[in-house]
């Protein structure tokens, strides 16, 4: 059975936030995250090789808020709260997952001042991004995935703008080029991507490198092309898209698209972003209108907004596109999407669903 045929016939749903790839022989393995209750934690699913069933296998950490989380050398990293939203602890927790017995075992746990809203590893690091404590923290990794120590915390102080308004910072996420060599942090509050310089296990802030967007665009999500040389930043506040070029640590903005159809008048937000990995397709969430926007990638860096595609549910916070399927969680409506999707079009069809899990906001697959 062909790839394009598998996935016509799939009625099972995985879903990924990185790039991590499927495995052509044996089954997927799914780590949802969802928030607090029963229905929270981190769920396990199996997916048949053929896509035709999913099970659970396991959950943990129930009654415990858990959000983004990446996937990295056999360690599931995940932010988490426990208790109440004013008065809980906040952790960085690592999980070994082993293939064999399918456990997944929590191996390392560290307090953080405030929740964080992305994490991000690029050899032994792991660099956490807190939205309302306004930081970015760096963790040192252990050969065996650990998470030993904080390195460093990197906090961002509002700044007065007038006699009686004052420039929150929001960072939002952190995100290194291919080469590891550079980071990026786009900044909700204060409309720009602050750019760092990798230096040993210490991150450097390389100001005349930043980016300023446009006042009230509000930069969210930012990644990177297959080929390292061009990028794409995601903004929440004016739900648009902008495209850059690339050349160590220097962005160079080549166009700004809006992500939403023109009838559309009422409240929305931009939320993810992520391209097709041939490298031809764009494609941004939208919150509100329920939406991924799909865009060709055109000549000299340009983007053309083909369509806007239904995520059949609520809030798609979170989403992944990977060969001819694009996943979405649903984070209002509890549920996963599993779609079928043209990679010449962009276009998505519906292919199955699942429920139960409580406010899904990340996923990670093998």
């Amino acid at each position: 059975m062909n790839r394009r045929n598998f996935l016509m016939s799939s009625s099972a749903l995985v879903l990924a936030s990185s790039s991590v790839a499927f495995t052509k022989n044996s089954d997927h393995i799914i780590f949802a995250a969802g928030g607090s209750g029963e229905n929270g934690g981190i769920h396990l699913y199996k997916a048949s090789i053929d896509g035709t069933s999913i099970s659970e296998i396991a959950h943990v950490g129930k009654g415990e808020d858990h959000g983004f989380q990446c996937y990295h050398n056999g360690i599931l990293y995940s932010e988490c709260s426990i208790g109440p939203k004013r008065t809980g602890t906040c952790l960085v927790k690592a999980y070994r997952f082993n293939r064999r017995t399918e456990e997944l075992t929590e191996i390392s746990s560290l307090p953080t001042e405030a929740k964080l809203c992305h994490m991000e590893t690029q050899g032994t690091l792991l660099v956490g991004t807190a939205f309302v404590g306004a930081y970015i923290e760096s963790f040192q990794l252990a050969k065996d995935g650990r998470i030993e120590r904080s390195i460093e915390k990197i906090s961002f102080k509002s700044k007065s703008t007038g006699k009686s308004k004052r420039k929150k910072v929001h960072p939002h996420a952190f995100k290194f080029d291919p080469e590891g060599r550079f980071g990026f942090m786009p900044d909700v509050g204060r409309n720009l991507i602050q750019v760092f310089e990798v230096q040993g296990a210490k991150l450097k802030h390389r100001p005349e490198l930043d980016y300023k967007s446009k006042i009230g665009a509000g930069p969210r999500h930012f990644t990177f092309h297959p080929n390292g040389k061009s990028a794409y930043l995601i903004n929440e506040k004016d739900f648009t898209l902008t495209a850059f070029n690339y050349a160590n640590g220097q962005l160079t903005p080549t166009d700004t698209q809006t992500c939403l159809p023109m009838e559309f008048e009422k409240r929305n937000s931009g939320a993810d972003v992520h391209v097709h990995p041939e490298g031809k397709l764009v494609y941004a969430s939208n919150r509100g209108h329920d939406s991924l926007a799909v865009f060709s990638l055109e000549k000299k860096g340009k983007l053309k907004l083909l369509s806007n595609e239904s995520t059949k549910g609520e809030r798609p916070r979170n989403f992944a596109i990977h060969q001819d399927y694009a996943l979405v969680a649903n984070q209002l409506s509890d549920n996963v999407i599993f779609f079928s999707l043209d990679s010449e079009t962009g276009k998505l069809e519906e292919r199955g669903r699942t429920e139960g899990i409580t406010l899904p906001t990340c996923v990670n697959v093998l």
